[in-house]
């Protein structure tokens, strides 16, 4: 609907901020034939599918310090924001991020690999995905998963765009 030179906004009403967004290596998508090597290419097993296309989305939580959201805790709030985009724009961490208001930015551009999942490999039915860095995107939320008690951190704002920003 609207590209800004800082933002961009969608029909389905998101608003992504773009100031900042990075290249990194382009994406090169690789995948193993689950039928096996003797299935695929005679002499490739390995299947190079669209390079530009994601196989899928990892969805991760930056497990950052969070402050309550309670008005006394606004300012330090913002700066833990501005502290976790700042940090994951350096590193290359994600394609995106979902602060704790729902403001979705864009950290690394989506042909371009984002440093999310390390060593990885993952599978459906069809294809074995080596390096989920090349082949996924990456969706950050800045929250915190409590795995002892069961209770996330992720807010309903931000649960809400994750969804526009998957669709």
């Amino acid at each position: 609907v609207e590209k800004k030179e800082d933002f961009e906004v969608y029909s389905n009403g998101l608003r992504i901020e773009t100031r900042g967004e990075q290249y990194h290596s382009l994406r090169s998508l690789r995948a193993f034939d689950r039928r096996g090597p003797d299935k695929g290419k005679p002499d490739h097993p390995l299947v190079v599918a669209e390079p530009n296309r994601p196989a899928g989305i990892v969805f991760h939580t930056t497990e950052s310090d969070i402050a309550p959201f309670e008005e006394s805790h606004n300012r330090r709030l913002q700066i833990l924001a501005r502290g976790v985009l700042g940090y994951v724009r350096q590193i290359k961490a994600y394609h995106y991020l979902i602060d704790r208001f729902g403001r979705v930015y864009r950290v690394v551009k989506e042909d371009s690999i984002a440093n999310h999942a390390g060593n990885s490999i993952w599978g459906d039915s069809k294809r074995l995905y080596v390096n989920l860095n090349d082949s996924f995107l990456g969706v950050a939320f800045e929250a915190q998963t409590r795995p002892q008690d069961g209770f996330e951190t992720i807010s309903e704002a931000q649960q809400h765009c994750g969804r526009i920003l998957t669709d």
